[in-house]
């Protein structure tokens, strides 16, 4: 009973139940707009496989995972947000340096593959103004929860006004440090006797737990490693009807 109350009371609504969208909004939203959020979104928007998507991200601005700008990224500048799929992609770190007139630069002086942290702190920020259209920072995701077998109701709250909003989404993908996760129909297990609120309180706390089991301490480079293919692994099996993506070559 504790448990319904601290959240009613962190969550209010006017009548003090959870409201519930009777239209679905969205057909994906994913939780976290870091970089592994980002190589989906772009991985989507390169495909056209939907307009319909929204990235819901707590801090109030992108952050590419960097300590500071002077670290080095030891594995391939190829390993981006979309060379592997899609060579040609509007995404790719080379165009980015192409676009800001850096190419001719960083090939003179570019001894290996690897890329000053400088250079790929910008060019994340940069593909994550690309893809602001589909994001909203400050955004605490405070509730997750199944309403059928294709409907998902995904709560936050402004940090800044405190004001809270609940979306209705077909698909909601978890991502973190260490990826890209799917919600599960399994993380989500009604109980008869319990009220709704306390359902989709526990629900957000499994689908949480879920995710957190797996999260580890990565490595910058090891997670930019896995980017693009992991991108391409979430967007093929949530836009099972759209054109598939192929990862084209293993560097």
């Amino acid at each position: 009973m504790a448990q319904v109350q601290q959240f009613e009371r962190a969550f209010p609504s006017p009548d003090k139940r959870v409201q519930r969208p009777a239209t679905v909004n969205y057909d994906l939203v994913c939780v976290g707009f870091g970089p592994e959020g980002l190589a989906l979104a772009a991985a989507i928007k390169d495909n056209s496989s939907s307009s319909n998507v929204l990235f819901l991200e707590q801090n109030t601005s992108f952050s590419s995972g960097f300590q500071n700008n002077t670290e080095i990224i030891s594995t391939s500048f190829l390993h981006d947000l979309a060379t592997l799929r899609d060579p040609t992609s509007q995404f790719t770190f080379l165009n980015y340096l192409q676009v800001h007139g850096k190419l001719e630069n960083f090939l003179a002086h570019s001894e290996t593959v690897a890329a000053p942290g400088s250079d790929f702190h910008g060019y994340m920020e940069w593909a994550a103004q690309k893809c602001a259209d589909c994001v909203k920072y400050g955004q605490e995701v405070s509730g997750v929860s199944q309403i059928s077998g294709s409907r998902w109701s995904i709560t936050s709250r402004d940090v800044k006004t405190g004001n809270v909003q609940t979306l209705v989404s077909r698909k909601v993908v978890f991502g973190s440090k260490d990826g890209l996760r799917i919600a599960q129909e399994e993380n989500v297990v009604p109980v008869a006797d319990e009220s709704e609120a306390l359902q989709i309180f526990r629900a957000t706390e499994a689908a949480r737990e879920s995710l957190n089991s797996a999260t580890k301490d990565l490595s910058i480079n090891s997670r930019y490693s896995q980017l693009c293919i992991k991108a391409v692994e979430v967007h093929n099996s949530i836009f099972v009807d759209a054109e598939p993506l192929f990862i084209r070559a293993m560097l």
